[in-house]
């Protein structure tokens, strides 16, 4: 089952289903600026990830001047973990 989560400029979060999306979390304008920093610290744009396996990860940015996604079942990347694991923190306090 896939579950795709969204955030945007305006530090909303939101779940993507067969309806419209949900939000769910909104989060600090000093978690918003962490995120975007460890995206640029990772050279998230020159990633090349592109693995599947029984659980497959992904992260898809995009913006006016970058559109990318990286999928994995593992890596030893730790940009990639810390920013996947960070991303999970917008969602753990879903209302």
């Amino acid at each position: 089952m896939k579950m795709e989560y969204v955030l945007n400029d305006d530090r909303n979060v939101f779940k993507l289903g067969n309806d419209l999306p949900l939000c769910v979390n909104q989060i600090a304008k000093s978690e918003l600026k962490e995120i975007k920093a460890l995206i640029t610290k990772s050279g998230f744009e020159n990633l090349d990830l592109n693995s599947t396996g029984n659980m497959t990860y992904f992260i898809r940015v995009k913006s006016d001047d970058l559109d990318h996604q990286i999928k994995w079942a593992t890596t030893e990347n730790m940009d990639v973990t810390g920013l996947y694991s960070l991303l999970l923190k917008t969602i753990k306090s879903e209302k």
